[in-house]
């Protein structure tokens, strides 16, 4: 969850000379291949927490498409990214700190087994 959070991905993703398309294509990419390498670990979790991940996962994408859509497709990167960092600011819990919260409730239980 902490690798997809948006102030982590855009820090990583971003590159000089990036446009708003190569920064979606890079940020989309980025947040599929992290929850493909991680989809293992749902035999670890109640269904209901890897929910909360692909839930995740699927609002964050939503959400850069959705910002994307609004911009000039060659405009720097840099439009798209303060446009998702002053959205997910906004919010009082981003929903990656929401999903790590299940999902470390999760392994507590799991730790007292």
């Amino acid at each position: 969850m902490e690798r997809i959070a948006p102030q982590n991905l855009i820090g990583r993703v971003n590159q000089p000379g990036f446009t708003v398309l190569d920064m979606q294509i890079g940020l989309v990419s980025n947040i599929k291949s992290e929850y493909d390498h991680n989809v293992s670990q749902q035999i670890y979790v109640a269904p209901s927490a890897w929910e909360a991940v692909r839930t995740v996962k699927e609002q964050t994408i939503s959400i850069i498409n959705q910002l994307a859509l609004k911009l000039p497709p060659d405009a720097p990167s840099i439009e798209l990214n303060k446009q998702i960092l002053e959205l997910f600011m906004q919010q009082p819990e981003s929903p990656s700190d929401i999903a790590a919260e299940i999902i470390n409730a999760e392994a507590r239980k799991l730790m007292k087994k």
